[in-house]
């Protein structure tokens, strides 16, 4: 058994290979590699910049892996699950050509032949032998600038650590 669920093994992945990428403009705004949260980080409290209680600054970018479907019709451990990314930025610091350049920065880090090895090696606690791109788009929510692309983890699992 795993020391996490599926979910969390999955959102740790996808953020330790975020921020090990030398992507500019996470290295260009402070506390960069803390721009990159998991769904989970504070759920019940996150807010997003110019709310009330500010906990999440912009720009940055949440791994999000809602749920998983185990793999059938001999379950061994093995879920497929999706991996959603939503990138953030300021409608009043970025204009849409500006955010579209941030979010492909991101999005192309998981659009390479080798993302399977490449999550699996980025923590000690998740493999997935296959990553399939998925839905994606964007939108304006009030100020904000919000960007998504979903991953299809295929036969993804979570390792112990002993």
């Amino acid at each position: 058994m795993s020391d996490y669920d599926i979910e969390q093994a999955a959102e740790l992945a996808a953020q330790a290979w975020i921020r090990s990428r030398n992507i500019s403009w996470l290295a260009g705004v402070s506390g960069g590699a803390d721009k990159v949260y998991c769904g989970l980080e504070n759920r019940d409290t996150q807010e997003m910049e110019g709310e009330e209680s500010s906990i999440i600054r912009l720009p940055c970018v949440i791994c999000i892996c809602q749920g998983a479907d185990p793999v059938l019709p001999n379950f061994h451990g093995n879920w497929n699950a999706t991996l959603r990314l939503e990138i953030y930025g300021s409608c009043d610091d970025l204009t849409g050509k500006d955010f579209a350049a941030m979010v492909r920065q991101i999005t192309r880090q998981f659009l390479t032949t080798s993302i399977a090895n490449d999550l699996s090696a980025a923590t000690q606690t998740f493999y997935v032998p296959k990553v399939a791109p998925g839905n994606r788009g964007w939108t304006v929510d009030g100020r904000r600038w919000v960007a998504h692309q979903e991953y299809s983890l295929i036969s993804a699992c979570s390792i112990t650590t002993d």
